[in-house]
């Protein structure tokens, strides 16, 4: 067997280790999504959503769920979540508004204390799910986050639904829906969380995972191919 034949079988290693790194880099991060002012990218961060409007970071729906009131109160005061604040009517019609594109229906009606609910365009061009997360029994078509009414002992909730057949999409809000209580036993049965924000940009101590490096692989593979060619150049 002549000595190129004999290096082929690297150079096909090589060219294999660069396939697969290029194939896995695209395929760890999902792609970056924008509706109205609110952005999520999971490459920068997979935990949180920008909100341009307001300049706040909010936690994803599915971070911080199947808690009560009081559990992610004492998150945000001395648990993994210090800094962040649970939303309340006032901060959860900022959410909205940065949220909903600017033709949404039933605008009018979407305020701070108005528990009649706003909803979107109802097109299906806008993928909810992907930037808020899959919260309240994942894998249904519908995902819910709780916050504080203007009423004392009240919590309201915001809601995104889409249809079985992806024709509608709808962000509903309802400002004064139950008590706290229930809502939190909702929440601990049904994998639902309180909406939480804070000032942006804030250092984050969020686990990300980090693409490989396409140089170091070549690199290696370079250094397999060298020893190849060394190694049958003595024989």
């Amino acid at each position: 067997m002549s000595k190129g034949k004999k290096i082929l079988p690297a150079i096909k290693c090589v060219a294999l280790l660069i396939s697969f790194s290029v194939m896995l880099s695209g395929s760890i991060q999902a792609a970056p999504i924008t509706i109205g002012n609110m952005s999520y990218d999971s490459s920068v961060n997979a935990d949180v959503i920008v909100d341009s409007a307001n300049n706040r970071d909010w936690l994803r729906w599915d971070v911080l769920t199947g808690k009560t009131h009081t559990e992610t109160l004492n998150e945000t005061q001395i648990g993994d979540y210090v800094g962040w604040h649970l939303a309340d009517n006032i901060d959860a019609q900022l959410f909205t508004d940065a949220l909903l594109p600017l033709n949404n229906i039933n605008g009018n009606s979407c305020k701070a204390e108005n528990n009649s609910g706003c909803w979107t365009d109802r097109t299906p061009s806008h993928d909810y799910h992907q930037l808020l997360g899959d919260s309240h029994k994942p894998g249904n078509s519908y995902d819910t986050v709780f916050f504080e009414s203007y009423t004392n002992g009240r919590a309201g909730l915001i809601q995104s639904t889409i249809d079985p057949a992806q024709t509608v999409s709808t962000i509903a809000k309802k400002t004064s829906e139950f008590s706290i209580t229930t809502a939190s036993n909702l929440g601990v049965n049904n994998d639902i969380g309180w909406l939480l924000y804070r000032d942006h940009p804030l250092a984050t101590n969020s686990v990300t995972v980090d693409e490989p490096d396409l140089a170091f692989i070549l690199f290696m593979g370079i250094a397999i191919l060298l020893l190849y060619r060394r190694k049958y150049n003595k024989q």
